[in-house]
């Protein structure tokens, strides 16, 4: 594996390896729902910043007079930890740990890090639901879009609740059953028709993508080499009594995302991705987001 090595002057700098990058290109560039979807990018990019706000409120509420310690579950290559850490570096006392199940994320994660001298921030290979912390050593805990790979679901929020500090945040992120205005219109159809429809999600997303495309993605994609698919996609209400059995305060449940992000239809007709974005902010305004979109966030406060 070729580790930071320029092979000509000014040319940039690679944390892959050939065939890695390879790979990973032909990943991203040749699958239309993955790569190219841009409602998807969209999604993705309001998932992630409902998670930089929540975060964001707490370092600034609880950082100014103490050092702050934020766990990561399902870091991948620690995209987020790393906009996390230049938004407060030098502002407040912040440290990171990210760990993912996948050696190569961490890996590229660690190479990151060296790359660019960053301090702070550490990075480990583990399971989320057995982690090798002592009790009580976060403020907060990030898991966003995990939770639904995990069989049994308890154990991964028994662990997050024994690492947090006292009054802690966590932050989870995991797809709402319920959310999608297309797969609850099939569902209104499958009791209509008493049962004679029936359209499964992975259905959908199969024919998205074609079959080379999806060796590639299981092969190198912690879903491909864990085994494990959305295996506790629950509804937000079902997650909301499941956090509250668990012993969390629940702060905040709302949608991010919208309802139609990540459909080729709404790629290839822009008209209807400009209404999805007004709408799902309009959602968001009037606190409604949860009733159309497909991923769930719940900020959770440990007693």
């Amino acid at each position: 594996m070729r580790i930071l090595r320029k092979s000509k002057k000014n040319a940039p700098v690679s944390f892959y390896s050939e065939k890695e990058l390879y790979i990973k290109r032909r990943i991203e560039e040749s699958s239309g729902y993955f790569g190219k979807s841009f409602s998807n990018r969209y999604a993705n990019w309001r998932r992630y910043e409902s998670i930089i706000q929540a975060i964001g409120a707490e370092v600034e509420k609880t950082g100014k007079n103490k050092n702050l310690h934020i766990l990561e579950i399902g870091c991948g290559e620690a995209w987020m930890i790393f906009r996390l850490k230049n938004e407060y570096d030098g502002k407040y006392n912040v440290n990171f740990t990210g760990i993912d199940l996948s050696d190569f994320e961490i890996d590229f994660a660690k190479r990151k890090k060296k790359h660019y001298k960053l301090t702070g921030c550490d990075f480990h290979v583990m399971d989320a639901t057995s982690l090798k912390f002592k009790g009580e050593a976060f403020d907060a805990v990030i898991c966003s879009e995990v939770i639904e790979h995990i069989p049994d679901p308890v154990r991964i929020i028994c662990e997050i609740k024994r690492v947090l500090k006292k009054n802690g945040l966590a932050v989870l992120t995991t797809p709402n059953s319920d959310g999608n205005i297309i797969v609850k219109g099939f569902k209104i159809l499958k009791k209509l028709t008493f049962g004679m429809i029936k359209v499964e999600k992975e259905a959908i997303v199969n024919k998205l993508v074609n079959k080379q495309e999806k060796k590639a993605l299981d092969a190198y994609t912690i879903i491909g080499r864990a085994g494990l698919g959305h295996v506790s996609e629950k509804s937000r209400r079902e997650w909301l009594k499941l956090f509250k059995n668990s012993g969390f305060k629940i702060e905040a449940a709302f949608g991010t995302g919208g309802m139609f992000f990540g459909d080729p239809v709404i790629d290839k007709h822009r008209f209807m991705f400009g209404f999805s974005v007004i709408f799902d902010t309009l959602t968001k305004c009037f606190s409604l987001s949860y009733l159309w979109s497909e991923t769930a966030i719940f900020q959770l406060r440990k007693r």
